[in-house]
């Protein structure tokens, strides 16, 4: 027979354990909240320079101006990619660290949940950074190249480091790495491009492709993936 005193601490410590749970929840949750509200307002700043623009354009009455600030205007609202006619390196900046942050707070949780020994939560809090993370770069794939940090392919990877430079990675030779130093990264709306002089190589990391051209050759397709982050 199950005494009334052990049952009393499986309450208690079930009653911890779901109160550890809900502070790491809520956590989240204000991180979440922080990152949209960061991310509306980049994007709010982005429409006020094209609306400003598209006043001195009307002014001018150049309507070919007009009509591309209108395209790129819907471009931003529906895959957040970003215009030509203004300059809004600032506003990117700002969105990079609002995601960067976010996905941080996720970093620490899954941390803290390990050194807890709740691996099954930490499990899952993992599940939702990645289906965050990819599910980001998905429905704002305009600028996923001026965002992503981890581009996997089938034979292996391109990835950021925190110094600024890129490693790429083959999955049947780990120890071999090929880095791109970042003084020759330039971050497009929706591509990166990579280039090593010393090599004459230059890559293009695409959506869904990378692009590769080696000494005078003409570029081709070496490989077929997508951002994971």
């Amino acid at each position: 027979m199950v005494s009334f005193r052990f049952l009393t601490i499986l309450v208690a410590l079930s009653a911890a354990v779901a109160s550890a749970s809900e502070v790491l929840d809520a956590r989240l949750e204000k991180a979440k909240a922080l990152f949209q509200g960061r991310l509306d307002e980049a994007v709010a700043s982005i429409h006020r320079r094209l609306d400003a623009k598209e006043t001195q354009a009307r002014g001018r009455g150049d309507k070919k101006l007009v009509d591309q600030i209108k395209s790129e205007s819907k471009a931003v609202d529906e895959s957040l990619t970003l215009p030509a006619s203004v300059d809004v390196d600032q506003q990117v900046s700002e969105i990079r660290k609002a995601k960067n942050a976010y996905v941080a707070e996720y970093d620490q949780v899954i941390k803290e949940c390990l050194k807890a020994k709740a691996d099954e939560d930490a499990n899952a809090y993992e599940k939702e950074r990645n289906d965050f993370e990819q599910g980001f770069l998905k429905k704002y794939h305009g600028i996923s190249g001026a965002l992503g940090t981890l581009w996997v392919h089938p034979k292996g990877s391109f990835e950021e480091q925190s110094s600024g430079d890129w490693i790429e990675s083959l999955n049947e030779n780990p120890q071999i790495k090929m880095t791109f130093q970042s003084q020759n990264v330039k971050r497009m709306n929706d591509h990166i491009i990579l280039q090593d002089p010393r090599r004459k190589c230059t890559v293009w990391i695409q959506p869904d492709r990378c692009v590769v051209k080696l000494g005078k050759a003409e570029p081709r397709v070496f490989y077929n993936g997508d951002w994971r982050r």
